[in-house]
């Protein structure tokens, strides 16, 4: 049975990524009701994870699909375990480029995966935040119920199949929804209880782009969305690493992310979902946490102190990106600012 809508269920929060999402997640986790064992729980929404599980093994019956469903959930699970390499020797690598130029733990990795393509590196980890014995528990158990029948030799004894062949027993939605609840309930289940706290929350930034999933699995869930003007979301997505260094790119990106994210409100409930500038948070704090905490049905117990009015680093675009780029900005995105008031 799903759990009610009037149930209070997680908070998950999402954003565009350079939003504010890592900012909201540790406020969150600062109020004594709640907890956030380790940020950004990617084994939820992002490729790989339960969403894809879910949708693979409930739509149309196709075996080796299914198959590698499971496959690439267990495959995921794996890589979100631990940090780093799973050879030594490449982590060895990393640490002597942190030590001898001075680069952060990404960067490092970053440097020595472009060398070693064919090496398989995690550069960000959940287990470690859950406790590796009990993390690793509860995806067993999680999969021992979805896996169904291991075929080790495959379909036919033949070279050149699939072996082992996972041929899943559960494929109702509704079923694989109830799963994912059990499995998330009992993974969140240990860091409440240390934390003695009744909600946990998740502050992956691609949450955004799939809370009607999250309300599918959670209806009584609360979802936070981070806003930032666009101008320095753009002007902070192109420094980092792992995102494209060409603005018109990452603008026609948030174009069309924008686009998705205004149809999937139309289907969720407006009770369960709050926007909440950046911006807010810095220049009328306490009116923004007091309005999180009656959002959430809580008490405004909040470590306020945890956002510096700096850490909004607003303003200043026009000098890193060029008056074209924000011109471009403000005329592909120009909607979805003039509804935020970022533009006039």
């Amino acid at each position: 049975m799903a759990p009610s809508a009037d149930e209070p269920g997680p908070i998950f929060i999402g954003g565009t990524g350079r939003s504010g999402t890592s900012v909201m997640g540790s406020l969150l986790d600062s109020h004594p009701q709640i907890v956030l064992p380790a940020h950004e729980n990617k084994l939820i929404v992002e490729a790989g994870g339960l969403k894809d599980l879910v949708d693979r093994l409930s739509g149309r019956f196709d075996m080796k699909r299914r198959h590698y469903a499971v496959a690439d959930f267990l495959r995921w699970a794996r890589k979100l375990r631990s940090f780093g390499f799973r050879d030594p020797a490449l982590n060895a690598q990393v640490t002597a480029l942190r030590t001898d130029k001075g680069m952060n733990f990404q960067q490092a990795s970053e440097a020595v995966a472009r060398a070693n393509p064919a090496a398989d590196l995690s550069i960000h980890a959940i287990g470690q935040g859950f406790g590796l014995e009990h993390y690793d528990g509860c995806a067993n158990r999680f999969l021992r119920k979805v896996c169904g029948t291991v075929i080790e030799d495959g379909l036919v004894d033949t070279e050149g199949l699939i072996k082992p062949f996972i041929f899943p027993d559960i494929t109702g939605r509704d079923a694989l929804l109830r799963e994912c609840r059990v499995f998330l309930d009992e993974l969140y289940a240990e860091p409440m209880r240390r934390a003695q706290a009744s909600r946990w929350c998740d502050d992956t930034p691609s949450n955004w782009l799939y809370f009607d999933f999250l309300h599918e699995l959670y209806p009584g869930m609360r979802f936070i969305h981070m806003i930032r003007d666009p101008r320095d979301v753009v002007g902070s997505y192109v420094k980092q690493v792992w995102a494209p260094s060409d603005p018109r790119v990452v603008v026609a990106m948030f174009k069309a992310q924008f686009a998705a994210y205004e149809a999937i409100k139309r289907h969720v409930p407006s009770a369960n979902l709050k926007e909440v500038r950046m911006e807010d948070i810095s220049s009328h704090k306490a009116e923004t946490l007091g309005g999180i905490a009656d959002f959430l049905g809580v008490e405004k117990r909040f470590n306020g102190d945890l956002f510096f009015n700096e850490r909004a680093h607003s303003g200043g675009y026009e000098e890193s990106l060029g008056k074209p780029v924000v011109q471009l900005i403000e005329t592909e995105l120009g909607g979805w600012m003039r509804e935020h008031g970022y533009l006039a």
